[in-house]
């Protein structure tokens, strides 16, 4: 939180000069005077050459100029310092929105420096009334005429200059031409963009004060209002989007950029005419910083359920051994009514338990028997024993998420189609029959989309066979070589019973071959039974 904090006010200070650089800077201009003019002279746009770009006009025959203007989007770049690249070529009856124009000069390559004088009359379309010969008679004349008069000096013969234009909020119509050539005449509409419009500020400190009014106390507002939003929605769904800091940033330049490229004009009258509307973009940043960012309500459970396989026991006996393990992570969390649901990521979902869906975990009281708690190089919490039996260590699933339900009513249906037709026809009036559509059936959606529920189970072991698993375990440890052991001492065994046998039969043996040799008498020894000498050596002889 303390991070989050800190991003806020580090937000509030880098915006304060990127809101003040919207309109802070004034319009230049040069001396203007009202003057009489006909309709008939300032409807003039001057002579073009066929097959010439339409902004160009000849000086005389060895010199010519011609006009464009910039783009007003930064997006899509505007004319550059060089003079064969331009933006937008004048022509008659356009509107020019940024507030200059550039011209583009050619002459002669030994001409040298060269000065234009410049005029630029703005006026507007109006009629006065007239009496000729007792009859009063309507007559268009130009009204509200304002000129303005350059001197505009190119370098040399390729050279180019910027004129600045005077800022209007209402569109003018404008004549411009160059003094000595009449044919060197453009006219074309003139309207300022909003984004150069100046600020009802003349000092430092009302200028900073039109900030905080407009921007900075509107901005404060509206992170906290996020926050509650977000403090409620973290109640309701237990976490956030999943989307994340990475594509909720993608999302925004995305559409930040489809919308500045699609009505950038449009965009940019909205924030400077309601600089409230930028505090509420620019407070949407920490909003989901603060959505996203806080995950201390998520329980990271890891389900282990063991593969029970045949094997035998140290004794020869038969038995079950553990060859394998089914994991599955699950993210669990007590929603607003209390219960233990399973809460996955995902937008869909989050909007489904924001409204009142959920995945309930079954079976979740029967965890605490067999959890333990996971220590060391891991993000797990707790670790729960599965019943080896399940289905899967979690053996049932299903996201909750939304449904579609139509009213059954003939009534019910009549109300729905008149609150999308109402809604829809409104938007349409005010923005277009594209924000009419979306918002006709946008306001259907609480009426037939509603949230549905998921469910979840597990199936945990019961404390006896977590105890008994743990049991064994350590009782393998002790006998882990029993088999192999049991069969070495089996040989050592035999090995012995063989060996006493044998020196049996070689004192028998010995004892009768002493007892011939001393009473010369035959006890009746068998052929195939080795006479054995003195020393206890087998008798070859025979």
């Amino acid at each position: 939180m303390t991070r989050i904090r800190g991003f806020v006010v580090v937000l509030l200070v880098v915006s304060l000069p990127l809101v003040a650089g919207v309109g802070l800077g004034a319009a230049a201009g040069a001396s203007s005077g009202t003057h009489d003019y006909t309709l008939t002279e300032l409807q003039d746009g001057g002579t073009h050459t066929a097959g010439a770009p339409p902004s160009l006009r000849w000086l005389g025959r060895s010199s010519s100029v011609y006009v464009d203007y910039p783009n007003t989007n930064p997006l899509l770049g505007g004319s550059s310092g060089k003079s064969y690249q331009v933006a937008n070529l004048l022509e008659p009856g356009a509107t020019v929105r940024p507030d200059r124009l550039r011209l583009h000069y050619q002459g002669p390559r030994t001409g040298g420096e060269r000065t234009l004088t410049l005029h630029v009359v703005y006026w507007e379309k109006g009629t006065t009334t007239r009496v000729v010969n007792g009859t009063e008679t309507s007559e268009a004349v130009p009204v509200n005429v304002t000129e303005q008069t350059k001197e505009v000096t190119f370098e040399n013969a390729f050279a180019s200059k910027s004129v600045a234009l005077k800022h209007v909020d209402d569109a003018k119509r404008v004549t411009m031409w160059v003094d000595g050539h009449e044919g060197a005449r453009w006219t074309f509409r003139h309207a300022s963009t909003a984004t150069s419009a100046t600020v009802p500020a003349t000092t430092a400190g009302g200028r900073l004060w039109w900030l905080i009014t407009n921007f900075a106390v509107w901005l404060v507002g509206f992170v906290a209002i996020g926050a509650g939003v977000v403090l409620w929605a973290h109640k309701r769904a237990g976490r956030g989007t999943g989307i994340g800091i990475a594509g909720w940033s993608f999302i925004g330049l995305l559409v930040t950029g489809g919308a500045l490229l699609w009505n950038y004009q449009g965009l940019a009258s909205l924030v400077v005419n309601a600089p409230p509307v930028l505090a509420f973009l620019v407070a949407f940043i920490p909003t989901v910083i603060l959505l996203e960012g806080q995950d201390d309500r998520i329980r990271k459970l890891l389900l282990a359920q063991p593969v029970v396989t045949e094997a035998t026991s140290a004794s020869g006996e038969e038995a079950v051994d553990v060859l394998r393990m089914r994991l599955k992570e699950i993210d669990v969390t007590e929603l607003a009514d209390g219960t233990l649901s399973v809460v996955k990521p995902g937008p869909v979902k989050f909007l489904a338990r924001l409204f009142g869906g959920a995945a309930p975990l079954q079976g979740a009281p029967d965890m605490e028997k067999t959890r333990v708690s996971a220590d060391g190089d891991t993000r797990h919490e707790q670790v729960v024993w599965v019943d080896h039996e399940a289905d899967g260590p979690l053996s049932v699933y299903e996201p909750e998420g939304f449904r579609t339900t139509f009213p059954d009513s003939w009534g019910g249906r009549a109300v729905l189609g008149l609150v999308m037709a109402v809604v829809g026809a409104g938007a349409w009036t005010m923005f277009g029959p594209t924000f009419g559509v979306l918002a006709g059936l946008g306001a259907a959606f609480p009426f037939v989309v509603t949230a549905r529920m998921g469910a979840a189970k597990v199936e945990p072991a019961n404390a006896h066979q977590r105890s008994a698993h743990v049991s064994a375990m350590v009782l393998a440890k002790d006998l882990d070589d029993a088999a192999t052991v049991d069969a070495a001492l089996s040989e050592l065994y035999r090995e012995r019973a063989r060996t006493s046998r044998k020196k049996e039969e070689v004192i028998d043996i010995h004892d009768e071959s002493l007892m011939e040799e001393t009473l010369g008498l035959d006890l009746g020894r068998e052929d195939d039974t080795p006479a054995v000498t003195d020393g206890g050596q087998e008798d070859d002889d025979e």
